[in-house]
């Protein structure tokens, strides 16, 4: 339960995060849009002028190019904004070290650890998030550089299960479901 109050937690700040970049966001695709169809605009005006002797199914050749670069333009687009807005949730997290709740969120995952692997398990930790954990009952605290995020990884007494808890682990997992709802809502289909 507590690793899901702090995803939770994640989750809330990353939604937050992603509201205000989806507003601005809009505000940029309603430039876009203008431009593009700006960009249609004059395609379709040269294209008109250039064939005008040519037959009617020839011009919609062409019309129907300049539709799909235009298209192609507002996708890349789109692509482009999204990578933006995971930049910025990711750097998010990976100062979330700094932040007032790393503390709890480090023994939170440590009791998550005890949890599923068992008392006596070893809770490896870079060497300046260990001070956060000491003294927790239960584990082997060994310090290595696991992450350079912050977070932990976490193996059973008899080394047969391990949990990985750390920052760039759940941001990679994070990053399919993210990259899936902004294009949802920027309207990507």
């Amino acid at each position: 339960m507590p690793l899901e109050n702090i995803l939770q937690s994640i989750e809330q700040r990353k939604a937050a995060e992603t509201e205000r970049i989806a507003a601005r966001f809009e505000e940029q695709m309603r430039l876009l849009e203008k431009e593009t169809e700006r960009r249609i605009q004059d395609i379709a005006a040269t294209s008109a002028r250039q064939s005008a002797e040519e037959c009617r199914s020839l011009e919609n050749m062409e019309l129907s190019n300049a539709e799909i670069e235009a298209r192609k333009l507002v996708w890349e687009k789109r692509t482009e904004l999204v990578e933006e807005m995971l930049a910025k949730a990711f750097d998010f997290m990976k100062e979330i070290r700094s932040s007032k709740s790393y503390k709890k969120m480090m023994t939170d995952m440590v009791g998550l650890a005890v949890q599923k692997l068992g008392e006596g398990c070893t809770v490896r930790v870079n060497s300046s998030d260990a001070p956060l954990i000491k003294g927790v009952k239960g584990v082997k605290i060994k310090t290595e550089e696991v992450d350079p995020y912050g977070g932990l990884i976490a193996e059973s007494r008899d080394g047969s299960m391990e949990i990985d808890l750390t920052i760039t682990t759940m941001m990679k997992d994070l990053r399919d479901s993210l990259s899936l709802e902004l294009f949802e809502r920027i309207g990507a289909k």
